[in-house]
This record gives C-alpha cells, sequence and structure tokens, in this order.
C-alpha cells in the first residue's frame, strides 16, 4: 500500500511539470517598491525616535533619582548639592555622559582616574556648597559608540570642574600621546 502512494505521489509530481511564470505588470511592481521603500523609511524614523525617547528616559529617571535622594537630604527640590568624593564622582560621571551624548548615540563613563579636593578662596572645606567656596577636579575616561554592535568605541578623557556644591565644567577631549 504504501509503495502505491509514493508511486501516485511521484506520478502526480511528474505530471504537475515546471509552473509557468505570471507576467508582472511594471506600474504595479513601481508601486509595491514604492511602499516597502516607505515603509522602511518610516520603520527607521520611528525605531531613531524610540532611542531618542530611551536615552531621555534614562536621563529622566537617572535626574530624578538624584532629585529624589536631594530632596529627602535637603528638604527641598532641585539636584543634591555635591559634598563629598563619592558624590563628585558620581555627578561628573552623569555630566560626562550627558555631554557624549552630544556626539554620539550611546555615551559610557568607563573609569574615575582621579578626584581631587579644589579649595576656594575662602578656605573652606572641599565640597563645600557655599557659593564661590571650594568643591571638587574629576578626571575619567568616557567611551562614545554610534551603535550597541560597534566593535569599539571611541574612548575619550573628560575633565570635570565641580564649584559651590554643583557642576560648573565639563571638557571632553581625545586621547594624546605623551612622551
Amino acid at each position: 500500500m504504501k509503495t502505491l502512494v509514493l508511486a501516485m505521489v511521484a506520478a502526480g509530481v511528474g505530471l504537475a511539470g515546471p509552473v509557468s511564470a505570471q507576467a508582472v505588470d511594471p506600474r504595479l511592481s513601481r508601486e509595491l517598491g514604492r511602499a516597502v521603500g516607505e515603509a522602511a523609511v518610516q520603520a527607521e524614523r520611528a525605531a531613531d525616535e524610540m532611542r531618542a525617547a530611551a536615552r531621555e528616559a534614562a536621563r529622566g529617571a537617572r535626574q530624578g533619582y538624584e532629585d529624589a535622594r536631594g530632596a529627602e537630604a535637603r528638604g527641598a527640590g532641585g539636584p543634591p548639592p555635591v559634598m563629598t568624593e563619592d558624590d563628585a564622582a558620581e555627578a561628573c560621571a552623569l555630566a560626562a555622559e550627558d555631554e557624549g551624548y552630544a556626539i554620539a548615540r550611546l555615551a559610557s563613563v568607563r573609569q574615575i582616574n582621579r578626584v581631587w579636593p579644589v579649595a576656594g578662596a575662602d578656605g573652606a572645606r572641599p565640597g563645600g556648597s557655599g557659593a564661590g567656596g571650594s568643591g571638587w577636579g574629576v578626571e575619567g575616561v568616557i567611551e562614545l559608540r554610534d551603535s550597541w554592535r560597534a566593535p569599539r568605541g571611541r574612548e575619550m578623557s573628560f575633565r570635570c570642574t565641580i564649584a559651590g556644591g554643583e557642576v560648573v565644567d565639563v571638557t571632553l577631549r581625545d586621547f594624546v600621546a605623551r612622551r
């Protein structure tokens, strides 16, 4: 029985012969091509908008965390004052990433090399929140990429200055070979 079924199937396939090609209307083909192209462009724009929205949401989430922590500590809204070495490193890392987003799609601080106190003219304690008082200096390395799939990002050094309890300056620069 199985042999008979297989023979009928093989004969049926052989009888069908090659499939004939149908003529395609060139106008229909062009319209279909345009529609597919427009859909691809719209999908790419939507993906870019989603990436930008995700980046803004991440920034907002980080800032929201900082605002909430600062509001609890001070009893008011706004970013918390930078008082300690750890606060200085965190504030400068976030500020450097924000600057990096102006250059590339992805920015990530890879390391903090140095944090040092900067004494103000009034001799106040480093990291104080008084205007014109003392602050912090921070140096580190940030990696900039155009996509997660990029094999290697562009590394840049950054330097950040904190005065009066807030970030006042962030500078990104390429590495320079020193001899």
